[in-house]
């Protein structure tokens, strides 16, 4: 068996999610740390995901509205 976050072969004790109410459902790992460190990177990704999502999104429909208007007023012009 190998730990879901460092790689290292599991021989006898493991930590695992499900044992210490954790997150991510069944995942092993062979000490606290690298289930903290595993936890810890996961928080980080979803708060990177969340802020860059929100903006590219209000981004996104800037430029939908802006071209829109530009095709509006091209076809008034003809």
């Amino acid at each position: 068996m190998k730990c879901n976050w460092c790689g290292r072969e599991i021989h006898n004790g493991f930590v695992s999610d499900k044992s210490f109410g954790g997150v991510a459902f069944g995942r092993i790992f062979c000490s606290e740390k690298c289930k903290a460190q595993y936890l810890e990177s996961k928080r980080t990704k979803e708060a990177t995901e969340d802020s860059g999502g929100c903006l590219a999104t209000v981004i996104r429909w800037i430029i939908i509205i802006f071209v829109v208007i530009i095709a509006i007023a091209i076809m008034k012009s003809l």
